[in-house]
């Protein structure tokens, strides 16, 4: 167990500590970079970003190989407002090969309302081109579907 009592999975516990209190992030040796939102605020949708320019600095994606990102928002769902306008924001910074990115979103209880906000997440931060999909509560599942996309 992590210190905000979510459970970790094995393959995380196994490889290395997620980074962060409020959104974890590690990448697994697999190159998928999973994020886990440990709270619903304003300042883990910030640490989320924060983690993304880490990233585009010190492991940015490489031509040719696929962008794999598991979301998992499956314990706090993260304010939709705040997230579309911080990416819409962090997107102008950086020349991003949306056709290359593949994100897997873990959803819990709260499925029905995450579905039906994040059509309009992508249009208004201009996601159309990377390939989602959502999985309900089936990590191993959102795992190998990622996993087939490289």
């Amino acid at each position: 167990m992590n210190p905000n009592n979510i459970p970790l999975t094995q393959e995380m516990n196994a490889h290395m500590n997620p980074i962060g209190a409020r959104c974890a992030y590690q990448k697994l040796d697999s190159g998928i970079r999973e994020f886990i939102f440990l709270e619903k605020s304003p300042a883990a949708v910030d640490e989320w970003m924060r983690h993304f320019d880490r990233i585009m600095l010190n492991d940015p994606p490489q031509q040719g190989i696929r962008e794999l990102l598991l979301l998992d928002i499956r314990q706090h769902i993260p304010g939709a407002v705040y997230v579309a306008r911080r990416l819409y924001a962090w997107r102008q910074d950086y020349e991003l090969d949306d056709t290359n990115t593949r994100v897997a979103v873990l959803m819990g209880k709260h499925a029905q309302t995450v579905l039906s906000i994040a059509g309009t997440i992508v249009q208004v931060v201009g996601l159309e081109d990377v390939k989602y999909r959502f999985f309900n509560n089936d990590r191993q599942k959102a795992v190998n579907w990622l996993l087939g996309q490289r």
